[in-house]
């Protein structure tokens, strides 16, 4: 059995059908999720959330309930249920006096050594400051990161994971 008591960095990677409902957020499952990432802050761990869901979330808001292929509508999809998302997470974290940040980025983001530093920067004093940054993918921005090829968060969790020297990723 593995020991956790040492994990003090966590990386936790929420999928879109997880978070989703017949009409839209599945704001229980939320609840839930957020309840346990305070019991972890009230363990003294850092946690960062890379959370899918806005593509979908807007999908869903706009009345297309099928899988959404073509680029430029992701794209609006993702502009309409990333802040959805967001303010379902903020009134959720309040709940228990916690903030939470929201992190878009794009592959280049991790990959480009100016970006990535500052990045690592900015997260670094967002954990210092006891806040939960919520890492999506910029969807509206980086057509090659939803199409067919790269774009899916179990990735771009590991990347943030390696990249923001989390000791454990948990892939719900």
């Amino acid at each position: 059995m593995r020991n956790f008591e040492k994990i003090r960095r966590i990386v936790i990677k929420v999928g879109t059908n997880l978070l989703s409902s017949q009409s839209g957020i599945d704001r229980d499952r939320i609840r839930s999720i957020v309840r346990q990432i305070a019991c972890l802050r009230q363990k003294g761990m850092e946690v960062m959330l890379v959370s899918s869901g806005a593509v979908g979330l807007g999908a869903k808001a706009i009345g297309h309930f099928t899988p959404v292929r073509h680029i430029p509508l992701k794209q609006a999809c993702a502009s309409i249920g990333q802040p959805m998302l967001m303010r379902v997470y903020e009134e959720e974290f309040a709940e228990y006096n916690l903030l939470c940040s929201q992190i878009l980025i794009t592959r280049s983001s991790l990959n480009n050594r100016t970006s990535y530093n500052n990045l690592r920067d900015s997260v670094g004093t967002l954990l210092d400051l006891g806040v939960i940054p919520i890492f999506n993918e910029n969807d509206v921005v980086s057509t090659s990161e939803i199409g067919d090829v790269f774009g899916d968060n179990d990735r771009m969790s590991a990347y943030c994971a390696s990249k923001m020297d989390a000791e454990l990723l948990i892939l719900l």
